[in-house]
């Protein structure tokens, strides 16, 4: 449950100034609410992506958006990430993109997806601000995974298991279901 804090600064005693309000977010994101926006570095198969273009969440509009968020990138999480991306991967298409968020500096993600058959993109958290602002703590072995619908509402969010599959099918079914609009001329 996201709760929306609103905290106004005064002046003084008898000032009567107009400050703004500033707000800020507490916990995870909500299921139905705007999703929280994700910028960062994004590396493919082909390497890194422009440095003056990081992936945006916000620029994905009119298409839907999977997030899978892990720990970082020791041998053991190195294996399970080229399962996410396989997994998730295969889901990308025209109107799905399939992200991978690793709690990793750049240099450790640019080779995941190489030799991966499907599309996705790895986008590098390393000092795991995203992770936070999605309600994630440092788990090393927690995995969860969100579909966030075309028009920027996160529709699912649920935790992920790698080797016994809980999670994986309702994930999928979200992506189904995340088309609320018809699709984008690109």
């Amino acid at each position: 449950m996201v709760g929306l804090a609103l905290v106004a600064f005064g002046t003084g005693v008898g000032v009567a100034q107009e400050r703004p309000l500033r707000a800020g977010v507490l916990g995870s994101p909500s299921v139905g609410k705007p999703a929280p926006e994700v910028v960062l570095p994004y590396f493919q198969a082909t390497g890194p992506g422009p440095v003056d273009q990081p992936f945006r969440l916000s620029a994905e509009l009119g298409r839907v958006v999977v997030l899978v968020m892990g720990g970082g990138l020791d041998s053991v999480s190195r294996t399970e990430w080229r399962q996410v991306a396989e997994r998730v991967g295969g889901l990308a298409g025209r109107s799905v993109v399939a992200v991978g968020v690793v709690r990793a500096p750049a240099e450790g993600v640019l080779g995941l997806a190489v030799g991966v058959g499907t599309e996705i993109k790895f986008l590098a958290d390393p000092d795991g601000r995203v992770h936070r602002n999605w309600g994630l703590g440092r788990g090393p072995r927690s995995w969860a995974g969100f579909v966030v619908a075309d028009d920027g509402r996160l529709l699912w969010a649920g935790r992920l298991e790698l080797g016994t599959g809980l999670g994986w099918s309702d994930l999928e079914g979200a992506v189904g279901r995340g088309r609320t609009a018809a699709p984008p001329s690109r």
